[in-house]
């Protein structure tokens, strides 16, 4: 129920596309650009929400949905170190689901910032419109793959030791974020769509900080630890994208765009691995359980 989330229902639920009619009605000029023979004025809002849900989101689902895949798999092995009241095995386990889903998400997500504009061309190539607005909110979704995804492994971690009730607790109070986060920030003009992304990133933030808390008190791992391999994660993830951005400007005058993409993606990750061993996150074992 997490993957496909509040990106999109969300966005309908909090009433986004009145809020885009007013926006129009007040600030008619910073949507002319989309305004053409196909798509009027009053089909702007469906337009805005359409190209968001149809574009954007479908991108930002799709890491969290192949991470979870870990979460479901981690289940049986932490059920049963639970069940033995085995908590060396429960912490080991809930450590390395989290490390496998942040080693794949991070840089993932900044890449996906990073590259938003060429992936979307390589993705949707016919659709120049819908790109051009969702740029920005498929930028600051990125940072949101990373939330959610270590959230929806935790949530199987939670679930693995019994407490199935407190992953619906945590999203209830997600909803509520995305509530007010939407009903502020899609209404702000220059914002619209990038607003209802921002609300949804801050909502995931908040429901990853609150699952790391909840895992903590019944998988018996490190809160210290956890921040600390993410901090340095993330700081592979920027120095990643960095590699790809610097690719991608190189190579743009050399090759196809389409094949910038995935040179690009390719000289990233290449980077990324040797800073993750560099700084002794990738090791043999590491290496050996991303592979298993």
């Amino acid at each position: 129920y997490l993957q496909n989330g509040y990106a999109g229902i969300m966005v309908r639920n909090v009433n986004m596309m009145p809020m885009s009619k007013y926006m129009i009605s007040a600030v008619r000029r910073v949507f002319s650009r989309y305004i053409s023979a196909e798509v009027s004025v009053s089909q702007l809002p469906d337009f805005f929400f359409g190209s968001f849900t149809g574009l954007a989101v479908t991108i930002f689902n799709l890491i969290p949905s192949f991470t979870n895949m870990f979460g479901k798999g981690a289940i049986p092995p932490i059920a049963e170190a639970f069940s033995k009241k085995d908590t060396f095995g429960i912490n080991r386990s809930v450590t390395n689901l989290i490390f496998t889903a942040s080693f794949i998400a991070v840089p993932a997500g900044i890449g996906i910032s990073a590259l938003a504009p060429q992936i979307l061309e390589l993705l949707f190539p016919s659709r120049a419109a819908e790109i051009s607005l969702c740029i920005f909110p498929l930028r600051v979704l990125g940072v949101g793959i990373f939330f959610l995804s270590i959230s929806s492994v935790l949530f199987s971690a939670l679930q693995a030791v019994g407490k199935g009730i407190i992953p619906v607790k945590i999203m209830l109070i997600g909803v509520i974020i995305k509530l007010i986060g939407n009903t502020i920030l899609v209404k702000i003009p220059m914002l619209n769509i990038t607003g209802a992304a921002l609300s949804t990133v801050i909502c995931y933030g908040v429901i990853m900080v609150l699952s790391i808390y909840a895992v903590k008190k019944y998988a018996y791992i490190s809160i210290k630890d956890v921040y600390s391999l993410l901090a340095k994660l993330f700081f592979c993830g920027l120095l990643c994208a960095a590699a790809a951005i610097s690719a991608e400007m190189f190579l743009e005058n050399f090759t196809l765009s389409r094949l910038t993409v995935f040179f690009s993606a390719f000289f990233g990750a290449v980077i990324y691995i040797i800073s993750t061993h560099l700084m002794g996150i990738l090791t043999k074992s590491t290496l050996k359980l991303l592979i298993c």
